[in-house]
């Protein structure tokens, strides 16, 4: 397995914790670490508690780090709400005045908290927390106070001076602590990019060419509508946030009918409510790209956690029968190309495609060497010139006809979500019902031949079947024994030749991070393929790869 070092910060919700969390990490990067911000956080505005966890490895795409080797709890209470999670290795950074009575960790008590006070601003805590970790860390010296100073741009020169000495002062007191902290060694460049997997898929929308984004705000999608946002000036596209999910798919659908590359994104409540706009998208036949950003349900559920439960609920959206893709990305890398391919895929077969995300692909901070350089896509308008007989859903033999939009001459025709005929006006006659069925079944037929086989390391004749966000954690549990992993990131529509790809394994297991298996239920649904076990967890963490590799350890 993979060497990591996982440091937590923890404290009150709405402390700035997840900021500090970020900085730190950023740090990380800028110092030459491979790194992996993971952030928790309870569905309230302030109060209850939160973590940041960075996870330092010697290796590229670190999963979560399954220990905690230096922990630093703001106060008290965050101490008690972390100490299941910490063992007898932990380095624990607690102020002498929490009065701490454990047996648990390698206890040190600098007094941060004095350094607060006395400087007059206890919310420069996690300021004097970085600087002291800071030195532990062996980071440049003033590499961490020049990245919180960024953050604090604008703010006023008091809260500047209070935040340098605070620094300062930290770095004085961590000098006089020896940790002896074992660190991965920092030999990869320190010119990475920073992203999360929101900010991952908003670059491949934009790369794509995205006119038009509508939304609904809805945690964990709720990042990719702020990144968007923030970018649309820069990159002349349109974001609109809608008064609910409805709005924000019609409209979405609406901009497409257009001509417009258009995409939506939620997460579960709100994609329920998307569903006859779904099945419209489908009828009608518009390109349209929809984000889900997975989070444990039912209902409410766990709004601020992560889960692969939704895989089934996107499979089979909207009523009725009618092509769809789904693509599910395994790291940003992939956030980046599928949500291109996402575009490409709903222009040339003028189609609904669901990306699928969940809280930790969407949420954690990632460092990658660049994104690929993608073009960006054409509308697919293919109508040859004039013509007074244009008829949008005319039958073809691979289903996909020629499409036009608004103002092109001789290219006018109606759409609506009643079963049409070829010109699109409303037809109930049973002939033409199993005409349109078909040329839809045939442009799934055409589809599915688009559609590439997983990614296959071959090891063993024993496979590990992941999908989607456990990518790496998959990779890492199929190394540790030894196994081959295969991993799906076009989800749906399975290829051809899957049966016969994955028939020279002799044992095939499946890990999700769901209760039921519900990819294991799809491949046993749509292929030959015996699935010796499944296992599956959900939650609202990621998974553990020390817990499965004992578990499946037991199987092999």
């Amino acid at each position: 397995m993979p060497k990591t070092f996982g440091i937590k910060i923890a404290g009150p919700q709405g402390s700035g914790i997840q900021s500090a969390g970020e900085t730190l990490f950023r740090a990380a990067v800028k110092a030459g670490f491979y790194a992996l911000g993971y952030l928790e956080y309870n569905s309230l505005i302030k109060g209850g508690h939160s973590s940041y966890l960075l996870t330092l490895s010697d290796t590229p795409n670190p999963n979560v780090s399954p220990t905690i080797d230096l922990f630093i709890p703001l106060t008290k209470s965050s101490f008690d709400q972390e100490i299941k999670n910490i063992n007898s290795d932990t380095h624990l950074l607690v102020d002498a005045s929490f009065k701490i009575q454990t047996t648990k960790g390698k206890f040190h008590e600098p007094s941060l908290i004095d350094i607060a006070k006395n400087i007059g601003n206890p919310l420069i805590l996690n300021t004097i927390a970085l600087g002291f970790l800071s030195h532990q860390l062996k980071f440049p010296k003033d590499l961490l106070i020049n990245l919180i100073l960024e953050d604090l741009a604008g703010k006023s020169e008091t809260l500047l001076d209070q935040n340098k000495k605070g620094y300062q002062e930290a770095l004085k007191v961590s000098s006089k602590y020896f940790l002896g902290l074992w660190l991965p060694n920092p030999n990869n460049s320190s010119d990475k990019k920073v992203v999360t997997g929101s900010q991952a898929v908003g670059e491949g929308a934009i790369a794509a060419g995205l006119n038009f984004y509508a939304g609904y705000p809805m945690t964990p999608s709720s990042p990719l509508l702020h990144y968007l946002s923030a970018s649309q000036e820069k990159n002349n596209f349109l974001v609109k946030q809608s008064e609910d999910e409805i709005g924000a798919i019609n409209m979405a659908i609406g901009a497409s009918f257009a001509g417009a590359k258009s995409m939506t994104g939620t997460s579960g409540g709100g994609f329920a409510l998307m569903q006859e706009g779904i099945s419209l998208a489908g009828m009608v036949e518009t390109p349209l790209v929809i984000y889900l950003a997975m989070r444990p349900g039912p209902a409410t559920g766990l709004p601020t956690w992560t889960s692969q439960a939704d895989l089934l609920f996107a499979i089979y959206s909207g009523h009725g029968e009618f092509p769809k893709v789904v693509l599910a990305p395994g790291d940003p890398t992939e956030c980046f190309l599928l949500t291109h391919r996402a575009f490409q895929l709903s222009q040339n077969f003028h189609i609904p495609v669901i990306l699928i995300s969940d809280k930790y692909l969407a949420e954690n901070h990632y460092c990658l060497d660049k994104f690929p350089d993608l073009n960006r896509v054409p509308i697919s308008v293919n109508l040859p010139g004039k013509s007074d007989s244009y008829q949008r859903y005319n039958y073809s033999p691979t289903g996909v006809s020629q499409r036009s939009i608004p103002g092109i001459d001789g290219g006018e025709y109606l759409a609506n979500s009643d079963e049409h005929s070829p010109d699109g006006l409303v037809d109930e006659s049973a002939e033409n019902r199993q005409l349109m069925n078909q040329r839809r079944q045939n442009k799934s037929i055409l589809i599915r031949k688009n559609i590439p086989l997983p990614e296959i390391i071959y090891n063993s004749d024993v496979a590990l079947i992941t999908w989607g966000s456990t990518k790496y954690i998959g990779r890492e549990i199929a190394n540790s024994l030894s196994i081959s992993h295969v991993h799906f990131s076009y989800i749906f529509p399975l290829p051809e030749g899957l049966t016969s790809a994955l028939s020279k394994f002799q044992k095939l297991i499946v890990l999700e991070n769901n209760l039921s298996g519900q990819f294991t239920k799809l491949l046993r649904s749509e292929t030959d393929l015996e699935i010796s076990k499944v296992y599956g967890e959900d939650d609202g963490r990621p998974l553990n790869p020390k817990f499965f590799i004992n578990q499946i350890k037991n199987e092999l």
